[in-house]
């Protein structure tokens, strides 16, 4: 048993102790280093030590080797210590390993081969079998490659480390929670293989992976946990092969860099809010299960900042070849009297009370399944008339404009024209110039509503809606003396 004291940063400043010769590379007092030869690259720690003071500085050694687990705590937590580190232990007991082995600076650990519970290679720690990635070091950047030999990757594995792209192996057939989670991974390739249920019950490996921008899962995985990869802001791109069958609720929740997902057609189950920030889905062949509810959000969520963004409609994209399109007597004709068209889009509010997503999401469900048979217009033109269904005003225009812009539709033209004024001032206090440019194309905006924007407009800083609303404007002056002659 040792008795741990704390001493001050400068108890030893000009002491006898400091004259002292380095003995082994470091000078002590009791169980403690008080400093250490700055000409060693290598210091391997007496077994009788169990601290240093706070001030010993283990930065200009390559390697520093200790047994005493007493010592752990220095080794996790001190910001100096060299980059590789190697615990002379033949210990099993693992927290007491992944402790030392947490400090976020480390890029190497070793073992010795005596070890029975672990095994290290490269730096990195594993089962003894070579089977379970136990931990990967924090402080090594760059991409991995995962060797063929594991099956599963531990709890907490990669959590908070800087590694860059990861690739799994198809040997791999086990991702426990947290394995990834907030660390620096950009990229993440799934090997076709063994890995059928990514994520398990608890899910949650790879959240607020902030990096991480591309998903590549391979269809032999069958099924995506929940919350896999909540949270990851910068995810962009998401590739789902065919063999995909079920991905859980909030999956790919608040990836708001997540404007489109392409579900494949083998896909026949989707969570709630699984991807609640896309913008843009396409399908294939199939519909899957609570469909609506996966893209869809409460309107009892809006209340969250996070949802004053430009996501206010969905587009739900059917392809002309798709077998929803060749089993949908509506899609069939429109494809034959469009023969230039190669998808047919679904405008979806992106918030909707509870009781009408499930209302919808009936409807959906009614349709894959093909209940309206040669009547299936039904489906299409409620579908068409969801802008009215949202208690959320912008929601509820975007959406309009959306399916006016598309299908030049009268129900939508109509709605629009009576709130023409009050969706341009919110254009422009959204600074959506894009749009606002857009709607007074349109012809939906009367002039007399031009006229009454213009002091709105000259506020904004961009000059860009004062320039076309007053090019409207005049345009608006020309044809109606044009028609008065």
């Amino acid at each position: 048993v040792f008795l741990t004291v704390k001493f001050d940063t400068k108890a030893f400043d000009g002491s006898g102790y400091m004259q002292k010769p380095y003995e082994n590379g470091i000078k002590t007092f009791a169980n403690y280093i008080i400093d250490i030869d700055k000409d060693l690259k290598e210091l391997t720690i007496p077994k009788t030590i169990i601290d240093a003071l706070e001030t010993v500085d283990f930065s200009t050694l390559d390697k520093i080797t200790f047994s005493n687990v007493a010592f752990m705590y220095v080794a996790s937590e001190n910001p100096t210590f060299p980059k590789t580190v190697r615990f002379e232990s033949d210990t099993h007991l693992e927290p007491i390993v992944k402790k030392i082995f947490s400090n976020k600076n480390f890029e190497n650990f070793e073992i010795p081969e005596t070890n029975p519970a672990f095994y290290t290679d490269n730096g990195i720690l594993y089962s003894k079998d070579k089977e379970t990635l136990i931990l990967y070091p924090k402080g090594r950047a760059g991409d991995f490659m995962i060797p063929d030999e594991v099956s599963k990757i531990q709890t907490g594995a990669f959590a908070r480390s800087s590694v860059g792209a990861i690739t799994f192996p198809s040997s791999l057939k086990n991702v426990e929670k947290f394995a990834f989670t907030n660390c620096g991974v950009t990229q993440l390739t799934i090997m076709p293989g063994e890995l059928k249920s990514f994520g398990g019950y608890e899910g949650k490996c790879f959240t607020q992976c902030k990096r991480l921008t591309t998903v590549d899962i391979a269809g032999t995985v069958r099924s995506i946990g929940p919350q896999v990869f909540a949270y990851c802001s910068s995810l962009s791109r998401v590739r789902l092969h065919e063999g995909i069958q079920h991905i859980d609720y909030k999956a790919f929740f608040n990836c708001d860099a997540l404007i489109e997902i392409e579900l494949p057609s083998s896909l026949q189950y989707v969570g709630d809010m699984a991807f609640d920030r896309v913008e843009r889905v396409v399908l294939n062949d199939n519909i899957p299960k609570r469909f609506i509810q996966a893209i869809i959000c409460p309107t009892v969520d809006i209340i969250s900042d996070r949802y004053k963004d430009e996501k206010k409609v969905v587009e739900i994209i059917i392809k002309a070849g798709s077998g929803i399109a060749k089993n949908s007597k509506f899609l069939s004709e429109y494809f034959a009297h469009h023969p230039e068209e190669q998808t047919y889009t679904l405008f979806i509010p992106k918030y909707m009370g509870p009781t009408k997503i499930r209302v919808l999401s009936a409807k959906f469900d009614r349709f894959a399944k093909g209940d309206y048979a040669n009547n299936d217009d039904e489906f299409f033109e409620y579908v068409n008339s969801l802008f009215s269904l949202t208690s959320n005003i912008l929601s509820k225009q975007m959406t309009a404009f959306a399916v006016f812009e598309r299908y030049r539709d009268a129900t939508a033209a109509t709605y629009l024209k009576r709130c023409a004024k009050n969706f341009a001032i919110r254009l422009i206090e959204r600074n959506d110039a894009d749009s606002f440019v857009r709607f007074l194309g349109s012809g939906l905006c009367s002039r007399a509503s031009l006229k009454t924007l213009c002091p709105i407009a000259s506020t904004n800083e961009n000059p860009v809606f004062s320039a076309y609303l007053m090019k409207a404007i005049n345009e608006s002056k020309a044809k109606q003396a044009a028609f008065q002659i």
